[in-house]
């Protein structure tokens, strides 16, 4: 026994430690030390068990000193702890509870379960669990987030694990981490941080980015969560854990299809074309091409620097990885025998969601050109707009010397005309005088 049992260091009989538990006040720390020290003596007793209204009633057993304790639990509950009960008919409080585990994403310091990015931003994630209210009742405690994301999010870093607002060292927990997951585990909380109590909050933060397998739209890209966890108060927590339901955020990212044509006729499709895409902050898109298709690397505030999107033998250029928000498509040069346009393009794209299950899922996708609605599809994740050029020749600008030079020539022509009208005129009248 503890130093707990002193009590008891004169009783002879059963009847003796039954007196002194008696002088005991309900769920005292010697009835719960007594209960723990003789359970490795308890035999199954016949008796009933019934349970309503969140109780159990134990009856059909002789009066006595019994245990009480859970004999089995689902996967994501928790043993009772041992409870000592003098039994007739009684009902039984079963004092067992969970920790809870929660996730989500942390952007622009709000805490949200979906959001939408650019390939390449940087996403920060926080998972929270919860203790559960019979955190003492246990002497050792085993915490270990389970962590999962699809094959779109990069490998976790930058951890940051806290009890509270205390963070404690990297020492006090393991950090075992696959290609698509990660475990954390604090084998024993009590050691780690000696604070914690009931209803602690336990966080652990980390950063992550959305890379070129990202999933564009549709189901978007999943991270998943859930938590194992002590729960039997009565033994070493290596010997029994329990596991909470999943929990999950997930990050959605879109596609900008542009199809360049001939204005005069749109089925005839224009290589060729190369543009620049720039975002609201006015820095240009980086991207990489591949089979058609440009993935968003990053983005940079140099012109000189950003990706020249061309289109292909289709007049297609596809651009992946795009957050939703407001852009500027500019036509740096327009195909061979066509005009390059005189204005850049406005698109917007905007996207609501909904929660199913645990999962977001996009519920709208909708985008505007130059304020006009656009076509998009929300399980492709695409927003598509067609850009017209005009063939032919046009004058330079006004502004530009070229019409300067035609008008001034104009006007000559014209001051011309008039003096040889007069001179005509004079010698018509000398003639005739």
């Amino acid at each position: 026994m503890t130093d707990n049992s002193t009590p008891f260091a004169s009783c002879a009989t059963a009847a003796d430690v039954a007196d002194v538990l008696d002088q005991k006040a309900d769920d005292s720390e010697i009835s719960q030390a007594f209960a723990t020290a003789i359970a490795a003596y308890a035999i199954t007793v016949a008796g009933t068990s019934t349970y309503a209204d969140g109780a159990y009633t134990i009856s059909n057993l002789n009066d006595g000193y019994y245990l009480v304790s859970s004999t089995s639990v689902p996967t994501d509950g928790a043993y009772t702890r041992y409870i000592l009960k003098l039994v007739g008919d009684s009902e039984v409080d079963t004092k067992s509870d969970v920790p809870s585990v929660d996730k989500n994403i942390i952007e622009n310091n709000n805490e949200v379960k979906v959001n939408d990015v650019n390939i390449g931003d940087t996403i920060t994630y926080e998972l929270t669990a919860t203790l559960p209210s019979n955190y003492g009742d246990y002497d050792t405690y085993y915490l270990a987030f389970h962590d999962t994301f699809d094959a779109g999010i990069d490998a976790p870093k930058n951890f940051t694990v806290k009890v509270g607002d205390t963070e404690i060292d990297s020492t006090k927990y393991n950090l075992t981490t696959n290609d698509n997951s990660f475990v954390l585990t604090i084998s024993d909380l009590k050691t780690a941080d000696s604070t914690a109590t009931k209803d602690s909050k336990v966080t652990v933060t980390y950063e992550s980015e959305l890379n070129s397998n990202a999933v564009i739209g549709g189901t978007g890209n999943v991270n998943t969560v859930y938590l194992e966890y002590s729960n039997n108060p009565n033994k070493d927590n290596a010997d029994s854990k329990g596991k909470t339901p999943d929990h999950k955020v997930v990050t959605f990212t879109y596609e900008l299809d542009i199809t360049k044509v001939d204005s005069d006729n749109t089925e005839t499709k224009l290589a060729g074309a190369e543009f620049t895409l720039k975002n609201a902050d006015g820095k240009f898109y980086t991207a990489t091409a591949s089979d058609g298709v440009y993935k968003v690397t990053g983005l940079t505030a140099d012109n000189a620097s950003a990706t020249t999107f061309v289109s292909d033998a289709n007049g297609s250029i596809k651009i992946q990885g795009l957050n939703v928000g407001t852009y500027t498509l500019t036509e740096t040069k327009a195909p061979d025998g066509y005009n390059l346009l005189s204005n850049s393009i406005e698109v917007v794209i905007s996207a609501t969601y909904q929660d199913n299950d645990g999962v977001n899922n996009i519920d709208t996708l909708s985008a505007t050109v130059d304020n006009v609605a656009a076509t998009t599809d929300k399980t492709a994740g695409t927003v598509s707009l067609t850009v017209e050029n005009n063939s032919g020749s046009i004058l330079p600008s006004t502004g530009g010397i070229g019409t300067t030079i035609f008008y001034i020539a104009g006007g000559l022509l014209i001051v011309a005309a008039a003096i040889m009208l007069i001179v005509r005129k004079h010698k018509k009248d000398a003639q005739n005088s």
